[in-house]
């Protein structure tokens, strides 16, 4: 599974460096990476699960990146991005269907690895101190908030 890691972040970041990346290679090697993963996570230990857990940050950290640069770049908002690439018009018929097969068969997998995720946190949780790689939670509740600077309703001009 660090292979199809590796291959798939070496490809990511080739196409952040503005190299002309095979998509046909791209979506192949995201969808052998997250069968991979679902299937790594059912047998990991808790420490293998740690370090996929790392692999997946990783990735999503590289992929926001390359978000942000090719919105950047492009002149176009993440969302119009988005809607670019959910409009077959914009691809082969071929590009398209390899598109649709690989956005299934990831977003099975990431349902898997949602919910593998999920168990293994209860798990961390469960046991005694937490997770130890984990910083506590923050939590807003019984803490007071700075008083707001907006006027009361009673002081609003009326039209």
């Amino acid at each position: 599974m660090k292979e199809e890691f590796n291959k798939l972040m070496a490809l990511l970041k080739q196409h952040q460096e503005g190299k002309q990346v095979n998509l046909d290679e791209l979506l192949k090697a995201s969808t052998v990476f997250f069968k991979h993963l679902q299937d790594a996570f059912l047998t990991a230990n808790p420490e293998d699960k740690k370090e996929i857990l790392h692999m997946v940050n990783e990735m999503y950290a590289a992929m926001a990146a390359q978000a942000r640069q090719l919105s950047k770049s492009s002149g176009m908002t993440q969302e119009d991005i988005a809607g670019y690439v959910q409009n077959p018009n914009n691809f082969t018929p071929e590009q398209w269907r390899l598109m649709e097969e690989s956005r299934k068969e990831i977003m099975e997998a990431s349902r898997g690895i949602s919910d593998h995720l999920r168990k293994f946190a209860a798990e961390q949780k469960s046991q005694p101190g937490g997770p130890a790689s984990s910083p506590p939670p923050s939590s807003t509740k019984g803490e007071k908030k700075p008083p707001s600077t907006r006027p009361k309703k009673d002081k609003w001009m009326k039209s």
